[in-house]
Order: C-alpha cells, then sequence, then structure tokens
C-alpha cells in the first residue's frame, strides 16, 4: 500500500453541495426592531443641565484584583479592549481600595465602573453609561449575582463607603448586596432587569432573550430588548465565562456586519512566515479511523521548512503499524526534515496524556518557536499550518468540521449543567465561512489541529494531564486535549479559531467505526474525503461542467473518469471476498425477472454489501452522466439491478451480441488493461470497438440502437461493474440495487 498525494482539497470542499445537502444554519445576529436605546424619548427631554451633549462625561473603569492582574490574559485584553473603544480609562487597582475624596478627579458628575476581576465588557459609551445611571435615579447600581462589582456617582461611592467604615471598592459592594436595608438607605438597588448591567451565568443563553443584534454597522447585545451599558461574567460560572468571550468578539468592535474581521490575514495576504525558527509537529493516531493514508497524506503536503521541522509521530493503533511506517517513509523521502522520532504504543492502557506532555517537553528541549499538534482524523490542505503560525496568536486553531455535521475544531461555550465544552449560538455561521463571519475567534476548546506559541508552553506544566478542572471527556475526544483546554482557560490564555481563510481542511467522522479493509462503505459517513480517496481527479471538473476530458468514442457512446485505480482495487477485492459467485444461468432466482436471455457470472451489489453506497452514487452522480450524455432523455430512472461481473478464459469469457434490457447501460473495468487480454466492447452496428480505462464509465443507449458484444477474455480475469438504467414513472422512480427479497 502507498500513500497517495491527492489534489488540493480547496477544490474539493464545493463537493460537498454537489453530493450532499447543506447545513442549514440559524441567524444568530437580527435586527431588532423594538429596544430601549438607554433612555426613552421622556427622559431625553429632561431638563437636567447635565444632559448638554458638550458636557464631558467622566466614566472611569477601575479594575480590582481579587485573583491579581495578569498581563496577557484573554479576559484583561478583553476588557481593555472594549474599554479603549468607547473612550472610557482604566485604573488597575491593586486591592481595590476605594479612592480618597481629596484624590478624586472625576468632579461632581463622574462615574466609577467596579470590575472586581477582569471578567466584563463595557458594551456603551460614557454618554449612554451616564443617562442609564440617572434614569434608574439611585446613586449606585449593583449586577444581578455574585460578581461583587458596581456602577455608581464618585461621590455617591466614596461617601457610602466612608459611612460604612469600608476601604475596598469589593466589600463595599459585598455588605450591600447582603443588606437589603443598607440599599435602601443609601439609594442602592440590584439591576434585576438588566438596564444597565447584565451579569453571564449558567443561566444565560443567546436566544430568545439575549441577543447579540447587528445595528448601525456594529454589534450590540440585547437583553429582552434592552441594550445594557456593561457585561459581567459570574466568576463561579465556565459557562458564563466562556460566553463572555464568545459575545465580546462582536463588541470590542473587531467584527463589524457585512465586513467580519477588520484587522485578520486572509487568503489574499501573503503568508510571512519566518523560516530560521524551529517548528515541532505531533501527529497522533489513537483509535481506528476511515481514510488514514489520506489523512497522514495531507500532512507530507505542510508547507514548512524541512530543515527547520521536527516531526513527532505517535501510534497507538497495533493494525496500523505498516501504514504509519508507510507515513514516516514518505516524510524521509518529502523533505529533509530537522528530526523524526516515531513511538508507538507499549502495554495496554497507554498513556495518551504523558505522551504528549513529553511531545511538550521536547519542543522546548530543542528551543522550538512552535508546537504543533495533529490528531490522524483531520485532514488539512496544504500551507494551513505556515498560515496558521503566520499569524502569530499563542494558540490557534482553524474552524474544521466534520464534513457536512456539526462537530468542529473548536468550542465556544461551556455546557453549564455537563461542564463540557458546547456550541455556542453562532458555531455553523462561523464554519459557512461567509464574508460577514470571518475571522478570529475565542474559544473554550480546541482540538485535532492547534499551534501553541513558546512562551506559552514555558508557562504549562504537564497540562496533558486530566485534573479536577478537566471537562469531562467526550466520545470523540481524548481527556489529554480537554485537559489541555482547562489549563489554558483556567490561565486565561486565549485559545483562537480562525476562518479567516477557506477550506483549511475538514474532520473525519469517527461515530461508531471499527477497523475495516477499505472505506467503501464510509461515503455517507465522509463524502468529501470518500471523493478525494476514490474520485477520479477530473471527477469534480466533470460535475462542475468542464466535459474537456469526456470522449465519445463511438456515436452516442461517451466514456467518463468517474473514479480511481483505488476504487478499482477495493471494488474487485471486496467481490474476491464475498466470493458468492453465480453460475451463469438463464433461470437466476436473485433477480426480478426469471428468465436471463445473456446470464452473466456476477455478484448482486446487494450480496456485496454496496446497495446503499451505489444508490448515493446514482442519485448524485452517475444520474449527472446520464444526464450529460443524454440531456433529452426522461430522467425518471431507477436501476432493477446492477451488479459487478467476471469474465475470464475456461469459466464466461465474453458475452455474445445482445441489447440490454434497459434504457441506459453503464460498463465501469476493474481490471487495469495490462492485466487482462481481450475483453473489449463491440458496438457491432456503429463499427466502433472500445477497451476502456479502469474507473471510467462507458454510457451508452441499452437497447434498440446499440446491439454490443463483449470480446472473449484470452489471458487474465477482467472485473467489470454492471449499471442498468430503466425508465418508469414518476410515482415508481426510485433506485434499488437488491433483487426480490
Amino acid at each position: 500500500m502507498q500513500l497517495c498525494y491527492w489534489t488540493d482539497l480547496s477544490t474539493l470542499m464545493c463537493l460537498l453541495l454537489l453530493i450532499t445537502n447543506p447545513v442549514q444554519t440559524s441567524e444568530f445576529s437580527k435586527d431588532v426592531d423594538s429596544r430601549d436605546n438607554a433612555v426613552n424619548e421622556e427622559s431625553r427631554s429632561s431638563d437636567d443641565a447635565s444632559t448638554d451633549a458638550n458636557v464631558k462625561v467622566n466614566v472611569k473603569v477601575i479594575v480590582g484584583t481579587e485573583d491579581g492582574w495578569r498581563k496577557g490574559r484573554v479576559e484583561e485584553q478583553q476588557l481593555l479592549t472594549s474599554a479603549k473603544r468607547h473612550g472610557l480609562e482604566v485604573q488597575i487597582q491593586d486591592a481595590a481600595e476605594v479612592p480618597c475624596e481629596t484624590k478624586s478627579d472625576f468632579g461632581k458628575d463622574g462615574i466609577i465602573v467596579f470590575f472586581p476581576r477582569a471578567e466584563g465588557i463595557v458594551a456603551s459609551p460614557p454618554e449612554m453609561i451616564r443617562e442609564k445611571l440617572k434614569v434608574t435615579g439611585v446613586e449606585i447600581i449593583l449586577p444581578q449575582g455574585n460578581v461583587n462589582g458596581l456602577i455608581g456617582w464618585s461621590r455617591s461611592v466614596i461617601k457610602v463607603a466612608k459611612a460604612l467604615g469600608v476601604t475596598s471598592l469589593a466589600s463595599l459592594s459585598q455588605q450591600l448586596y447582603r443588606s437589603s436595608k443598607l440599599r435602601s438607605q443609601h439609594n442602592v438597588q440590584i439591576d434585576a432587569v438588566g438596564s444597565l448591567t447584565y451579569t453571564l451565568d449558567d443561566s444565560s443563553n443567546i436566544g430568545s432573550e439575549l441577543q447579540v443584534a447587528a445595528v448601525d454597522g456594529s454589534y450590540e447585545f440585547v437583553v429582552k430588548e434592552n441594550v445594557p451599558c456593561i457585561l459581567f461574567a459570574s466568576p463561579e460560572s465556565a459557562h458564563g465565562r466562556a460566553l463572555l468571550l464568545a459575545v465580546s468578539d462582536y463588541l470590542v468592535g473587531t467584527h463589524k456586519p457585512e465586513i467580519g474581521c477588520i484587522s485578520c490575514k486572509t487568503s489574499d495576504d501573503k503568508i510571512q512566515l519566518n523560516a530560521s525558527h524551529t517548528v515541532m509537529v505531533g501527529v497522533f493516531i489513537t483509535r481506528p479511523q476511515p481514510f488514514l493514508e489520506e489523512a497522514l497524506s495531507s500532512i507530507v503536503r505542510n508547507g514548512l521548512p524541512a530543515k527547520h521541522t521536527h516531526f513527532f509521530v505517535y501510534n497507538q493503533v497495533e493494525e496500523y503499524k505498516k501504514r504509519v511506517n508507510i507515513f514516516i517513509e514518505s516524510l524521509e523521502a518529502f523533505g529533509n526534515y530537522m528530526n523524526i522520532t516515531y513511538l508507538e504504543a507499549s502495554g495496554m492502557s497507554p498513556d495518551i496524556s504523558s505522551i504528549k506532555n513529553m511531545a511538550l517537553k521536547e519542543c522546548l528541549r530543542i528551543k522550538c518557536k512552535w508546537y504543533v499538534n495533529i490528531e490522524a482524523y483531520a485532514f488539512i490542505n496544504p500551507d494551513v499550518i505556515p498560515i496558521l503560525l503566520s499569524m502569530g496568536h499563542p494558540v490557534i486553531a482553524p474552524t474544521l468540521r466534520v464534513q457536512k455535521w456539526m462537530p468542529a475544531s473548536f468550542w465556544r461555550e461551556i455546557d453549564a449543567a455537563a461542564l463540557i465544552p458546547s456550541y455556542s449560538w453562532d458555531h455553523n455561521k462561523i464554519l459557512n465561512e461567509t464574508k460577514d463571519i470571518r475571522g478570529y475567534w475565542h474559544s473554550s476548546c480546541i482540538h485535532g489541529i492547534y499551534a501553541i506559541r513558546h512562551d506559552i508552553l514555558e508557562r504549562l506544566s504537564d497540562p496533558y494531564t486530566p485534573s479536577q478542572n478537566s471537562p469531562k471527556t467526550l466520545s470523540f475526544i481524548n481527556s489529554a486535549d480537554m485537559a489541555l483546554c482547562a489549563a489554558l482557560r483556567n490561565d486565561g490564555f486565549p485559545m483562537i479559531a480562525t476562518n479567516a481563510f477557506p477550506s483549511s481542511g475538514i474532520l473525519l467522522n469517527l461515530t461508531n467505526y471499527k477497523m475495516k479493509e477499505n472505506n467503501l462503505d464510509q461515503y455517507a459517513s465522509n463524502p468529501i474525503i470518500w471523493m478525494v480517496a476514490y474520485g477520479h481527479k477530473e471527477l469534480l471538473n466533470i460535475l462542475s461542467g468542464n466535459v474537456s476530458s469526456v470522449k465519445r468514442p463511438c456515436h452516442e457512446v461517451y466514456e467518463i473518469p468517474a473514479f480511481n485505480e483505488l476504487f478499482a482495487f477495493d471494488m474487485m477485492n471486496l467481490a474476491k471476498k464475498i466470493n458468492k459467485w453465480s453460475p451463469a444461468l438463464k433461470r437466476d432466482p436473485r433477480k426480478e425477472f426469471s428468465v436471463e436471455p445473456i446470464p452473466t457470472v456476477d455478484q448482486l451489489f446487494s450480496q456485496l454489501g454496496v446497495d446503499e453506497l451505489f444508490n448515493s452514487l446514482y442519485a448524485n452522480i452517475f444520474m449527472y452522466m446520464q444526464k450529460l450524455c443524454y440531456p433529452f432523455a426522461n430522467p425518471n430512472h431507477i436501476t432493477p439491478y446492477s451488479l459487478v461481473a467476471r469474465f475470464k478464459p475456461n469459466e464466461l469469457p465474453g458475452l455474445p451480441s445482445h441489447h440490454d434490457s434497459s434504457i441506459v447501460t453503464m460498463y465501469m473495468n476493474l481490471t487495469p488493461k495490462d492485466e487482462y487480454e481481450g475483453g473489449e466492447v463491440e458496438f457491432t452496428e456503429q463499427e466502433c470497438k472500445v477497451k476502456s480505462e479502469v474507473g471510467h464509465l462507458l454510457v451508452f443507449p441499452g437497447r434498440m440502437t446499440h446491439p454490443k458484444m463483449l470480446h472473449n477474455v484470452t489471458e487474465g480475469v477482467l472485473y467489470k461493474v454492471m449499471i442498468y438504467s430503466e425508465e418508469f414513472p414518476p410515482e415508481e422512480s426510485k433506485n434499488t440495487y437488491s433483487s426480490k427479497e
């Protein structure tokens, strides 16, 4: 078996539209027809002089350090970015001390916005914050939930703090939270309706009550038609903190409706990768999967500079040893890599966490600039890795989907109940790669393929080892990757999923997969990779309308390159393995008609277990081929029966001249031309003889105009697929490859 180098997947991704229904996505952002714009018309007419637009609004964001301020944490970056966007000053307070009155520079109408932690977002300009606070009629607003934050007039905050004898904003908010009497006494209110603040927690979900809405060229966070100015995240809710990061992608101003990311690298940008930096690529084969050769082959075409790239390959599946050895040989043949380390599982219960931690330590030992993790179930396009590294984010992954299903290489939220990564309201739209939603997306977890910068590696200690903070393992993701995500989240390192460049690749669907000899039955589960593995290199062009490779050797006879030698090889071996060949009898009980004028030695597709496969291929490919060859024919065709036939000397070497009982017949040779002699198809009326290439469809009329004969095979064995298409009324049109049950 050899690794094959397939065509670029970027040209094959559009094939999904031809062979399956596209995933339907729901809009996550809608214009809100009716909302509270912070102040109603009545409040706008207030005669308070401070509403004059020319009066400077002094709003200061004060961030306490309950857990310490660590520069570079993603939450802190988003808070600073959101405050800067709206022109608010940010003050980082060690121990969160209340500012003294003599040192206050807020003025009479100054406002304090206090975040006890960095987990929050400023969503409105200072003018809006002031007007909303005025409308409440209170001195201090406390966000709903156990947050210990506050928003209030600076003079009132200082006055109440002195009255209560507290020295920190955190202590002040705690006392006011605990006592309704104190709140009443000092005109303090908990914002239960979300007019000025909103706290994201375990019960928060973007849906009917919460929305991220596109309004006037930017995004707003809407709570029951109200737009709060300040968003907090409950420190006790992993879901709330993950949701805050998800919505902050829109609210900090880096994404705009109809434009998408305004600062992202796209596929049109030149890749600027420092070729002198050492990169370590960890490749992990940890479970049975379809299309292993194709996935590993995609890694060979990685686009990295060989002399600065180190490979760390680990195989946990005993049956894959030979295939992985071929992959290692391909790497060695493809480039003069810095080093290739190959490990195999030893013992009954290999510890993937230890292996992955070992890979990180090896990366640090060789002073790598980047560590790239690739699971064998990821199929990637060339240059994906260099593009990721050129973007420069500390931890970054491409947005890959499991072909036509929801699962992907990233999650943006955390399920509040199960504490596992979950899909966000915008998950499908991000995967669709539409222009307005293209860019960088903060994630709660990434897997499959991702890159980690060396400075992050240096701050992690055995991050792949599960702990109490690690989320539960999903069925298709190992516990080591879940542990890594938890470690990155807990330390505030930003995990970025990017769809800034299209067609990065796809993930394989591993659902219920067991070790198999071939992948013929994977068409429904993995249609794109199935076509990469089995489709002829010209097939996509033909399905897209470019028919330059279609031949017409005889009048109304067409030869179409459809499948490759691997397809023919796997089909032929399947027929040999099942080995239920029928004798060439005129009365064949398997077939719909009791008398067969021209019998063959064959096996029906139902006997081979590929009837469902060929139903799908007929609906998505063969029917198109018929329409291409005979555009004015009735498209309501079914296939009464189709089969794999065998022709060899001293058994049934050929077929006499005959008509088929079909409207259209398709032949496909499974045996390469140089492995048998004879076996030509001759159309006597057209005075034409054809010996097709392996995997090519020979399409011709079945009855009346095109009598045909199959010349005897004089040497070797010819295996041939025969598909018979009949015309039926629309109500009876269905495809079936099995006989009468």
